[in-house]
């Protein structure tokens, strides 16, 4: 299982999780990314996307791996309403029906539910986000914040931070992500966090494992991850 949380500030979403990945009572140490970035305008696409998937770890390697995802729409200069609704066709029709043709092809799929996904996802594109249910519902929350998998805790840290107006963003999602850690074993370092404009940026923040001060969160086109 997992902790996948999402923030949006200043038109800026940031896709939040952690790195725990486990197998039975095993947990494993892995180099997968649960965020995974599918297009980006750093490498020449139109719109950026990311997206982060909970509980199926073959779910996010065919994700990342094996489905070819239709191009997301291009921005126009048109209302931000009418934009979002570009968008969200696009996730309920172009994307999801990709995501199952695919994880019908490759697996990822729920083997005791038959037709639905291993999990569910959180979706960023452009300046939105949206939630990917394991029926292939798509959610539009309207909130702040959000959060999947394991995310009772991380949403009430959320809010309590959310008075703390000297905290960036990914630093609340990062704190959000410590305080889960502490107490659900499946949510583990390494940190995640990424910008949906893929602006790098190095924070300083204490690792909850060494007591380090200056462990920093590396922020790169491809991904981002929390170094022990």
């Amino acid at each position: 299982m997992t902790t996948i949380l999402v923030y949006k500030e200043n038109g800026i979403v940031y896709l939040g999780a952690d790195g725990s990945f486990t197998a039975g009572y095993h947990a494993l140490q892995s180099n997968e990314n649960k965020i995974v970035t599918l297009f980006s305008t750093l490498n020449g696409d139109d719109t950026n996307l990311m997206v982060a998937s909970a509980c199926s770890h073959r779910l996010a390697q065919v994700i990342e791996f094996g489905i070819k995802f239709p191009k997301p729409p291009v921005h126009k200069d048109v209302p931000p309403i009418d934009w979002y609704n570009t968008l969200r066709k696009y996730v309920i029709t172009d994307f999801c029906t990709a995501l199952k043709e695919g994880i019908e092809k490759l697996g990822g799929g729920d083997k005791e539910a038959p037709g639905n996904i291993d999990g569910n996802m959180i979706l960023v594109i452009d300046n939105d986000y949206f939630v990917i249910e394991p029926d292939y519902q798509v959610a539009c929350p309207s909130t702040k914040f959000y959060a999947i998998a394991y995310s009772d805790i991380a949403i009430g840290v959320l809010e309590a931070l959310e008075t703390h107006t000297n905290l960036k963003p990914e630093e609340k999602i990062l704190e959000a992500l410590r305080i889960t850690s502490k107490h659900i074993v499946a949510c583990r370092p390494p940190f995640s966090v990424l910008r949906s404009d893929f602006v790098p940026c190095i924070i300083k923040y204490p690792n909850p494992y060494t007591n380090k001060q200056n462990c920093k969160a590396l922020y790169t086109t491809k991904n981002a991850r929390w170094k022990m």
